[in-house]
């Protein structure tokens, strides 16, 4: 609905969602004024776009928040962990071959777009090393460096998160 509407001694066109200017805003809105290309003491306001303090986008988080990065990160290993807790239902090889080719990778595009603690990702990799040391039914004197030793070295192959944050970031530059 566009009409023309006075502020004080500037002519401001409004392009409005059916509420009248006297009506109030809810705290959550901004108007953005850009200049009209035809008469210069006019501007265009597109009324009513809500701010946020965050946004989920491709499957990751933009926010200024650290505490709203840890939890959204946080929300993501605890699926990813229950997708791993699932695959253990299957064949061991089968196990340990779906869960070295995908859990780290479900969550690497993260590594890259929030700047996560190092002890948040320690600890994520210790809890998958438990898991899995669990599934295959080891002793608890197990040391969990082994299951992120490449085959080369005796180990299992998987990634651990915390060793890949730091290429992954220099990945992107």
């Amino acid at each position: 609905m566009e009409r023309l509407q006075t502020e004080g001694n500037h002519e401001t066109q409004c392009i409005s969602s059916g509420h009248t200017p006297s009506e109030d805003l809810p705290s959550s809105s901004v108007s953005i004024c850009s200049p009209s290309l035809s008469f210069p003491s006019q501007r265009l306001i597109i009324d009513i776009i809500p701010l946020v303090d965050q946004l989920e986008v491709l499957g990751s988080l933009v926010t200024i928040f650290p505490e709203n990065r840890k939890k959204f990160f946080m929300k993501k290993c605890h699926e990813v962990i229950r997708l791993l807790l699932s695959f253990s239902q299957l064949h061991l090889q089968a196990f340990l071959l779906i869960s070295r080719m995908c859990i780290s990778s479900r969550l690497v595009h993260l590594l890259r777009t929030l700047s996560i603690d190092g002890n948040c990702l320690e600890d994520f990799d210790e809890v998958v090393s438990r898991v899995i040391f669990h599934v295959f039914k080891c002793p608890p004197d197990v040391d969990s460096r082994i299951l992120f030793l490449p085959f080369s070295k005796g180990g299992c192959g998987f990634q651990a998160l915390a060793d890949v944050q730091v290429f992954s970031l220099v990945a992107l530059r």
